[in-house]
């Protein structure tokens, strides 16, 4: 169960980066596909969704300590970064937190950076994913019926738990 927690958590950054360098390079929201009911994904389809989570995990994590590797070269812990940045996102959370000029001119200076390790990590993860056989929306649709219904995060554990 633990693995499943993680792989989700892990998924969810995926995700999120993926659709982020998608809408980049369409210079629109990305469109999100419609969530398929649980008997319209295959046990064949979510195991294939796991080896290629799998596959793009390592390509997340070198993404993520690059770019905590720049913030921190220019003086901010990563931590505070990432509440910098939900802050610019969400107008309510803004008013909340508390943010210096030398922060924000920190933030705009590496943001070219940053963008080219989301760039090349989004061109790497949807490589990968297409590799494994199954297409970006395909891939989109099933993490989102994961996480809307337990039945099929249920019908994935035992999948896993006989795939050992």
């Amino acid at each position: 169960m633990h693995f499943i927690k993680t792989f989700i958590a892990s998924a969810v950054l995926v995700l999120v980066t993926a659709s982020m360098v998608f809408a980049q390079g369409q210079q629109q929201a990305p469109q999100m596909p419609e969530v398929p009911a649980p008997d319209e994904i295959s046990d064949d389809e979510l195991l294939t969704f796991v080896d290629a989570s799998d596959a793009i995990q390592p390509i997340q994590q070198k993404a993520q300590d690059d770019m905590r590797d720049v913030v921190e070269d220019e003086g901010i812990e990563f931590e505070r970064f990432q509440q910098i940045m939900m802050a610019m996102q969400n107008p309510q959370m803004a008013d909340q937190l508390e943010i210096s000029a030398e922060e924000e001119q920190t933030i705009q200076q590496v943001e070219p950076q940053l963008r080219n390790i989301e760039e090349e990590a989004g061109q790497e993860i949807r490589a990968e994913i297409t590799d494994q056989g199954i297409d970006i929306e395909r891939y989109q649709a099933i993490f989102m019926s994961l996480q809307q219904h337990p039945e099929l995060m249920e019908r994935l554990e035992v999948l896993l738990d006989e795939n050992e």
